[in-house]
């Protein structure tokens, strides 16, 4: 019986792991096609917008208590996800255009969780 917990922890760690890689597929994906629109459209709303949204998720997922992450990669990463936050927020000021930026680092994380 307990086995067969140990083997349900791990395949749902697995799947929560495979859905973050397809979120921040989606947010890499989106943002590629932005970064060669002109300002305003709604492509590089959307990809913001996206972006934006799924960071301060897994910000808010990383201050939970329940993580259990260890306690510097929980840092490093809220770290990366703010500067991700800050930086979409420049783009849509018209202050960057450092797609290129963000899109490594989500590859970078996504890269990570394999």
């Amino acid at each position: 019986m307990h086995h067969c917990y140990d083997e349900s922890i791990k395949e749902s760690f697995s799947e929560s792991r495979n859905r973050e890689r397809i979120i921040l597929d989606k947010s890499i994906s989106l943002l590629s096609n932005a970064r060669h629109c002109e300002q305003d459209n709604r492509e590089i709303i959307e990809s913001l917008s996206y972006t934006t949204r799924i960071w301060t998720v897994f910000i808010q997922d990383l201050i939970s208590e329940n993580n259990q992450l260890p306690e510097d990669l929980k840092l490093n990463l809220i770290s990366i996800g703010l500067w991700i936050i800050e930086e979409c927020a420049r783009i849509r000021r018209n202050e960057s255009n450092n797609y290129q930026g963000i899109i490594d680092l989500i590859s970078l994380i996504r890269d990570g969780l394999r």
